[in-house]
């Protein structure tokens, strides 16, 4: 698989794409778990009935394919997840945002 396949595999998903947006967004590289559950959920990207299915599903499926991907680098005993950035995905999203209904970029 390319680089190319791998980014948009995980941008083919909501929530993958919500993560993102997020961890692009801040300007920051290293998040909390939790302080990514919940600035989705202050966005709206996620409900606040949903938050903890979300984080569980994200901890367990979403991170770990972003990691199998290089996006992200996990830090299971704390808790953390390091963004590892790349412009060409970041320039991916950006377009791809154009037509993402869910948020704005």
């Amino acid at each position: 698989m390319t680089l190319l396949d791998d980014a948009l595999k995980m941008i083919s998903n909501e929530y993958r794409r919500n993560i993102m947006y997020h961890m692009i967004e801040s300007g920051e590289n290293k998040f909390d778990y939790e302080d990514i559950t919940d600035a989705l959920v202050e966005d709206e990207y996620v409900d606040e009935d949903e938050a903890d299915r979300f984080q569980i599903q994200m901890v367990h499926v979403h991170l770990p394919k972003m990691e199998e991907s290089g996006l992200v680098q996990l830090d299971k005993d704390l808790e953390t997840v390091h963004y590892i950035p790349s412009k060409d995905v970041e320039n991916l999203l950006e377009d791809v945002r154009k037509y993402d209904n869910s948020s704005e970029f």
